[in-house]
């Protein structure tokens, strides 16, 4: 013990690092991908609680009829999530969102169409950071940049896309401000507390991301299986410089 922090137990620190060694996309090059003190890792066990907690307090801006319960939650982790990461062509790639090693949303790629190399985009963050505008703008914006370089530099999408509610004109700017385009309106698509309302989607192809350059096209470090010590070499991470200030632990 030092002073009044308790070190933690060695089988404590072997049963995480198992957890993280295991939760890799087998098609990814690597398990971690970061941007300053923010990351996405594959979508992690101790996280799916809070995930079910945040999608059930935000029913109205999600395609879900009913809210979560924990053994549905869990199931679909277990049957589901941790299937796609030895699949080599996965219907589903979801992260969890953090922020050095908290989770605070989660999000990736849903309906994926692999002959088309096309994904939906799916994203929630967690409901009491959404309640302050900059602090979503801010990390939704940031999700949004390190999920894009994945998909289009490491998966190769050629296009993703999103369907938002227009009950969500933030969400739709940042969108918008990130480089999607609004492909277009579904009339009265939806029904939020007896009201309908319109969908519109938004879609951004690879060769437009690629276009517009920095302002989406950040760098961002990958941690692949062999790189799990504290030390980290400049590399070329699919045309991105990777720098020391990127790394977090």
């Amino acid at each position: 013990m030092i002073g009044n922090i308790k070190s933690p137990k060695p089988r404590k620190i072997f049963r995480l690092q198992l957890e993280i060694d295991k939760r890799k996309y087998s098609f990814l090059p690597s398990k971690k991908y970061c941007s300053n003190k923010y990351s996405l890792v594959p979508l992690r066990e101790r996280d799916v609680e809070s995930i079910r907690k945040w999608r059930n307090e935000q029913i109205d801006i999600l395609r879900q009829n009913k809210p979560l319960t924990k053994d549905e939650q869990s199931k679909y982790y277990h049957q589901v999530i941790k299937k796609s990461f030895y699949e080599k062509k996965p219907k589903i790639i979801l992260f969890s969102f953090l922020i050095k090693n908290a989770c605070i949303g989660y999000g990736g790629f849903v309906h994926i169409d692999w002959n088309s190399k096309k994904a939906e985009l799916s994203f929630i963050l967690d409901t009491n950071r959404t309640k302050e505008p900059r602090i979503y703008k801010k990390e939704f914006s940031i999700f949004l940049k390190i999920i894009l370089n994945i998909g289009f530099k490491q998966i190769l999408f050629n296009k993703i896309f999103t369907e938002t509610f227009d009950i969500r004109p933030p969400t739709i700017r940042i969108l918008e401000e990130c480089g999607f385009d609004c492909e277009g309106r579904l009339k009265s698509h939806v029904k939020i507390k007896n009201k309908y309302k319109d969908s519109l989607i938004h879609g951004l192809v690879k060769e437009e991301f690629i276009k517009k350059g920095d302002s989406i096209n950040i760098p961002i470090t990958s941690i692949s299986k062999k790189n799990t010590t504290n030390k980290i070499n400049k590399k070329i991470f699919r045309g991105n410089l990777i720098k020391k200030e990127d790394f977090i632990e």
